[in-house]
């Protein structure tokens, strides 16, 4: 039995055809008809696509918690039902491919409420990528390696000595930290907006895109925490300056980075399309300012060996903390097992340390999962290198990335391995 739909179709294709066969004498019979039909049945495909989807996202955004997947599912077979895939625009195949992942992470969730999801399971519907447990452990600590050499050589430590007693001459350092008074949150919010600006003058070498102009909000209280917001549409940027023994002040640059610009702030306000707008990746979009925070050593600005040792600091922490969530949740390790970890691999406040464990003990993949898309993404800059050497810019690769907004991994790898074909055959036309 035809559905409503197809109905629709039908009549269209009819009319269509009816309308390029009226005036046979003055025209060819076969390829202009041909030719007008086709276009005019791409085009109401097309139109009729945009107009589902619209309808589905609408449908989806009002429902509730319990009606979502129920209402993803119908909406899906009805695309799949009604659709004919071969004409549509290269945007609308994506807009549907988007939309089999939106179903595929509403099985994901729905399969929570049933049954714990693993560790990797979480993984995978925080970021869009799976990967062995053991294989991405591997990966982590060898970017933590890799930067404990960096520290070493700008600390002139020897290459087999400890690092423990290093890490804990800033920890202990009180000219590290501001006082926990209205003045001292007033001098961090100062530095973290000094910081901002002087990126945001710099950042050319990292992409050209524009990003959204934001609004600095200053010091609030809100729930029992003093907060510094950086105010977007999105609110990328929320520190509790509370306690501000918790807040070193070398890592104010990278904090300012990864929060700001270039970091979540410039991939949270690129204008989505709609359905990306209800299709939740957060690991992408932190593992979108690990990647970035670890590249600002391109700019002339972070090559000072003082704020590329601040920034290693900040690494190391960060990537200890994904290592000990992995322990956590894949090893067996005690709470205090993850938190000597992290203090034996980073200089940072043993209370911030502690407070990140406890985090991660209660939501896996809280720190992981930010450095498996930061993986990621540094994949795919590596291929595209490969590919393109000479020809290879970053900034231009960063643009390529940020364009389209936040995208399943999958649908990332697509924009990239498109972007890197139309380089070469711009600047190497015989190679493809």
């Amino acid at each position: 039995m035809l559905n409503p739909t197809r109905i629709l179709k039908l009549a269209i294709l009819f009319l269509a055809v009816s309308c390029a066969a009226v005036d046979t004498k003055k025209r060819s019979a076969s390829v202009p008809i041909t030719r007008n039909t086709v276009s005019i049945i791409d085009r109401f495909e097309n139109k009729l696509a945009e107009k589902l989807l619209h309808l589905a996202l609408n449908d989806i955004k009002a429902a509730s918690k319990d009606e979502r997947f129920h209402l993803v599912d119908t909406h899906r077979r009805k695309l799949n039902q009604s659709l004919d895939v071969s004409k549509l625009s290269a945007g609308n195949q994506r807009q549907l491919r988007l939309f089999e992942y939106l179903w595929h992470t509403e099985i994901s969730k729905s399969d929570l409420a049933k049954t714990e999801l693993s560790y990797m399971e979480k993984l995978n519907l925080e970021t869009s990528l799976s990967s062995d447990a053991a294989d991405f452990s591997a990966q982590a600590h060898d970017k933590l390696s890799t930067l404990h050499t960096k520290i070493r050589l700008l600390t002139g430590t020897p290459e087999q000595a400890s690092l423990k007693p290093l890490f804990e001459t800033p920890r202990n350092d009180p000219e590290n930290y501001l006082p926990n008074t209205h003045a001292g949150r007033q001098k961090y919010l100062d530095l973290i907006v000094d910081s901002l600006t002087k990126i945001e003058r710099l950042i050319p070498p990292l992409y050209l895109v524009r990003h959204s102009e934001f609004i600095l909000e200053g010091i609030e209280d809100r729930e029992d925490k003093l907060l510094f917001v950086y105010n977007t549409a999105t609110k990328t940027l929320n520190i509790d300056v509370g306690d501000m023994n918790q807040l070193p002040l070398y890592d104010v640059e990278s904090v300012a980075s990864y929060y700001g610009v270039p970091g979540m702030h410039t991939i949270s306000s690129i204008r989505p399309l709609e359905i990306q707008s209800i299709i939740s990746i957060p690991g992408y979009v932190e593992g979108w300012a690990a990647y970035v925070t670890s590249n600002l050593n391109r700019m002339q600005f972070f090559q000072h060996p003082d704020s590329e040792l601040a920034g290693a600091y900040f690494e190391a922490m960060v990537i200890s903390l994904a290592i000990a969530d992995i322990g956590l949740h894949t090893e067996n390790w005690s709470a205090e097992q993850a938190t000597k970890f992290a203090m034996d691999s980073s200089p940072y406040p043993v209370t911030r340390l502690k407070n990140s464990i406890q985090v991660a003990s209660h939501k896996p993949g809280t720190f992981s999962a930010p450095l498996l898309a930061r993986l990621q993404f540094e994949k795919l800059q590596e291929e595209s290198n490969q590919v393109l050497k000479q020809d290879f810019i970053l900034s231009e690769f960063h643009d390529a990335v940020l364009n389209p907004g936040v995208l399943p991994f999958p649908e990332l790898q697509k924009v990239v391995t498109d972007w890197t074909k139309q380089k070469m055959l711009r600047f190497r036309p015989g190679n493809l």
